[in-house]
């Protein structure tokens, strides 16, 4: 996402040099001009080693390869397009509740399986880094688009084996801690790990999130909860309420937005209600603004008194 990203500020540059409405599309002349020289284009016209550049983070130093998974095999299986969500404990997340399973045993059902931080997995480490060897050194790796085998040690499914989801990426940003697929913001223990929202907050600093998909969504979630599994919506709802950020905003209703009965809480006379004003879309509004969402510990406009959205 950071290469097309890069890739695409590039590209609307160019077209914007072309004096392109970038917003409603080239046409006439400018519409041949653009057609004529982007034809032929491949990725490999654009940077295909190295960091890139184009994005404003891309020009800071102490760049890396590295993965925000931490891989915990407890048994092999077949790999599909994310690591395992396999933490310390005995199996599945989704299988048990927040810390609610015995430790994970080793192959010989007799020692437990031990965090190992050692950088690479052939040394019994489990704070996995990046193999180029086995991986590529970058994404774009020509071999990932080659009929294998291969001779120098390229697995094109090594990938696979440490692809880390929204969840327990944003979990890494947001306390600082590596876990695995599906975790947000525990460790692999299934432990709670302070957010950089909960170190703000204990330092009197106001804190939260504002986010375009539901708050408790793996992404903001991560921020303002924790759950061993990104889909434990009673789990989530209740260390939201624990977590008790300043303010939080998201949209559109599903499985990750608060219960009926963690609304009412919210709404007037609710236990939360002192805190927390929820705002809900009437009738009267366009189908394209959101169903609700938290607003801070303060009063603020509501929906349903004026035409304003939000305050």
């Amino acid at each position: 996402m950071i290469r097309a990203g890069a890739i695409a500020k590039k590209v609307i540059q160019e077209l914007e040099d072309m004096e392109c409405d970038t917003t409603t599309g080239c046409t006439g002349a400018v519409a041949d001009t653009a057609r004529a020289t982007f034809a032929g284009r491949t990725l490999n016209d654009y940077y295909t080693e190295g960091k890139g550049d184009g994005l404003s983070f891309q020009e800071l130093e102490g760049f890396g390869l590295v993965t925000t998974s931490t891989p915990i095999f407890q048994k092999h299986s077949i790999f599909v397009h994310y690591a395992q969500a396999k933490s310390l404990l005995e199996g599945n997340l989704k299988d048990h509740g927040n810390g609610m399973s015995p430790i994970a045993l080793d192959e010989c059902r007799s020692l437990p399986i031990d965090f190992n931080p050692t950088d690479f997995e052939d040394e019994g480490g489990n704070m996995v880094l990046w193999n180029d060897k086995k991986g590529g050194k970058y994404p774009w790796d020509q071999r990932y688009f080659q009929e294998g085998p291969f001779n120098d040690g390229f697995d094109p499914e090594y990938i696979t084996r440490y692809a880390a989801d929204s969840a327990n990426t944003a979990a890494s940003y947001a306390t600082g801690h590596k876990t695995a697929p599906g975790m947000m913001s525990v460790n692999l223990y299934e432990e709670d790990v302070t957010t950089i929202v909960e170190d703000a907050m204990k330092c009197g600093k106001a804190a939260g999130v504002i986010s375009s998909v539901p708050v408790l969504h793996a992404t903001p979630g991560s921020f303002v909860a924790h759950s061993n599994y990104r889909k434990n919506g009673s789990q989530l709802q209740k260390s939201f309420e624990k977590v008790n950020p300043t303010f939080v905003a998201g949209a559109c209703a599903s499985i990750y937005q608060p219960s009926e009965e963690h609304k009412n809480k919210m709404r007037p006379n609710g236990s939360l209600s002192n805190q927390w004003t929820l705002i809900e879309q009437n009738e009267n509004i366009s189908a394209k603004v959101s169903s609700f969402f938290y607003t801070s510990r303060q009063t603020i406009i509501n929906y349903n008194s004026t035409e304003k959205y939000y305050s």
